[in-house]
């Protein structure tokens, strides 16, 4: 989905329910002529064409980039989410994306979000001219292909000064402090009532869960980081709460 310049003689317009068929062969030409940079699609072309028919009749917002009345393009939006900008695979690096993505903003000046495979690099070089940010990565999990995916965000508000940024950090940090104080509190509670204390009593299954229970509440930061980040909460608790290594 890269593109040089915005083309001129493009029509941009709603899609209708006519558009059906034309549009759920471009798409499905499209998303099959993605792979590698997607992941192969797990849906078949006949369950493309009912996807697309309950998209162009249900909630969302669908819009067709066409020329000489061959439809080229299809954006569809849902609330704050861009969901779909796709291109015929004949068709790319003509500008088509650009004058999609930017129909988005205009329809949705307040900000958009959106969800792109990890692998889709001119996709995600495309989101991030049109000033996307990265925000959140995932093993992908979540979505039907099962494939590492980034979410994506745009806004419209000004920049946001460093010194405003590293205030909202100090008033985290000082939430942060608060509530390690008392996860301290807690931890030497359980010292008291265990068989072996300390950091020799430590319990590593238990230990695992809550990173892994962590990381899917952070996923930016991930398993790894997360289990480093709490093995120091750990050992310092232990170590406020009077239990030498030893």
């Amino acid at each position: 989905m890269t593109n040089s310049e915005e083309p001129t003689d493009l029509l941009v317009r709603p899609g209708h329910p006519e558009d059906l068929d034309a549009l759920a062969a471009m798409f499905s030409a499209a998303r099959r002529a993605a792979v590698p940079s997607m992941p192969p699609p797990v849906h078949t072309v006949e369950e493309d064409h009912a996807w697309l028919a309950d998209q162009l009749a249900g909630d969302r917002e669908a819009w067709v980039a066409e020329r000489a009345g061959q439809l080229l393009g299809m954006l569809l939006l849902e609330d704050d989410r861009l969901h779909s900008v796709y291109v015929d695979p004949g068709h790319q690096n003509e500008g088509i994306g650009t004058v999609l993505v930017e129909l988005a903003k205009t329809l949705r000046p307040g900000g958009l979000q959106l969800w792109v495979f990890q692998t889709n690099t001119g996709a995600r070089q495309l989101y991030a001219r049109h000033g996307f940010v990265e925000v959140e990565e995932t093993d992908g999990r979540h979505n039907e292909e099962r494939a590492p995916d980034v979410r994506m965000e745009w806004s419209s508000a000004p920049e946001v000064s460093v010194a405003e940024l590293r205030g909202r950090i100090d008033v985290i940090d000082d939430h942060l402090a608060t509530l390690l104080d008392e996860r301290a509190v807690l931890s030497a509670q359980i010292q008291d009532r265990k068989r072996t204390p300390g950091h020799v009593g430590r319990d590593t299954e238990r230990e695992r869960e809550i990173v892994e229970r962590m990381a899917r509440r952070a996923p930016r930061l991930g398993a790894e980081r997360l289990a480093l980040i709490m093995d120091a909460v750990i050992r310092a608790s232990l170590d406020a709460a009077g239990h030498p290594e030893d």
